[in-house]
């Protein structure tokens, strides 16, 4: 027992504990009774033609079957009686065509509904959604608010969006065209959401133009493309001062990223060990990135005498901080570091190999320069 190697016993622990999680893990408990909010508008408008999508998410220890009605109310106040009630299905949009559900029998009960046709008032209303099971038994989410309004909302029209955004780009423009009921003044912005994987993973705003009030703006330049890569959806909807558009448009665009590189290396070529005590060195990297300094993600260096099996990784920061890191100024480019060689060091050639990597974990081509250190 005496010669099992030192990494014998992590593994021995682990399948220990794997052969204890094999034969102990819980069983998985039935969900209770309940119903939730699934996707439930903020904000509608009243007037005809509108039309809304709401749904709610319902589990039961039983199952579906188990689900006997579903449905929700809308009224002014929470004592006050109902002004209308909806029926919510869960059955794919097969026994209800209109309803606007998607999977059957997947525990989200759905239906559309027209604002207008209820009756619904321009004020804050109350939202009660109740589902009953077979037994009788009654679940509910009690006073969700939505804000009807008169106004009528914005469209999107047009949208222009280049195929490629590409590295390096001094700048390129994202256009939206609107239109509002009401007034094309009523539109404040208009959203651009990037999506990957149907997952917002960025958004920005267009503004308006000032020559063409119901065409929106946004021009980015080559920073953009930070931190993003390959191919995105874009989704763009407009906002007015109380609503946003119920129309979506859509375009495709492939981002550009390119690996940062590094510029230079500032070491000394070589150094004598100091007699007694210590001697500050300042190592420093200039690195570009054609998305900008904001897609760099770490800058470092690792540090090999030739001859020793000991290698360390030394980080360098941006930062403009002189004293602790010998950096002279923030968000130059430079990333500094001050090492410290001491009267002890071991003489010898010291391999310094220099990397950056940025946000979306491209690599740089690694410089390798090397530090002679002399007895003193």
């Amino acid at each position: 027992m005496k010669h099992m190697g030192w990494w014998m016993i992590p593994l021995l622990i682990f399948l220990f504990f794997w052969g204890c999680a094999e034969q102990m893990g819980p069983e998985e408990e039935s969900p209770p009774f309940s119903i939730e909010p699934f996707k439930v508008p903020d904000l509608i408008t009243v007037r005809p033609g509108y039309v809304y999508f709401l749904a709610f998410r319902v589990q039961h220890p039983d199952g579906w079957e188990a689900i006997d009605s579903v449905w929700v109310t809308f009224s002014e106040s929470p004592q006050a009686p109902p002004l209308g009630t909806l029926p919510l299905f869960d059955d794919g949009a097969t026994r209800h065509p209109d309803d606007g559900d998607v999977v059957a029998r997947d525990g989200i009960f759905s239906n559309r509904f027209y604002p207008a046709r209820m009756g619904l008032p321009a004020r804050t209303l109350i939202l009660q959604a109740f589902a009953r099971d077979q037994n009788g038994n009654v679940q509910s989410v009690d006073n969700l608010e939505i804000t009807g309004t008169d106004n009528y909302p914005p469209v999107i029209l047009h949208i222009s969006v280049p195929d490629t955004f590409y590295a390096g780009t001094p700048g390129m423009i994202f256009q939206a065209t609107v239109a509002d009921s009401d007034s094309v003044n009523d539109v404040v912005a208009v959203i651009m959401q990037g999506l990957q994987n149907s997952v917002v993973v960025f958004q920005d705003t267009l503004r308006r133009d000032p020559q063409q009030p119901n065409r929106f703006l946004l021009i980015r330049d080559s920073s953009f493309a930070a931190e993003k890569q390959k191919e995105y959806l874009l989704e763009f909807y407009a906002l007015d001062h109380q609503i946003p558009s119920l129309n979506r448009l859509q375009a495709g665009i492939y981002i550009e990223n390119e690996p940062p590189v590094i510029r230079s290396i500032e070491l000394p070529d070589s150094v004598k060990l100091p007699a007694v005590d210590r001697e500050l060195i300042t190592v420093r990297a200039r690195v570009v990135d054609s998305q900008s300094l904001a897609d760099i993600q770490r800058v470092y260096f690792t540090v090999k005498r030739i001859g020793s099996n000991e290698t360390n990784e030394v980080e360098l920061y941006d930062d403009g901080n002189m004293v602790d890191n010998g950096d002279l100024l923030a968000g130059d480019g430079i990333f500094s570091r001050i090492i410290v060689l001491l009267s002890t060091n071991t003489p010898g050639d010291y391999v310094f190999t220099f990397y950056a990597i940025d946000r979306v974990q491209q690599m740089a081509t690694t410089v390798v320069d090397t530090l002679k250190v002399l007895p003193n």
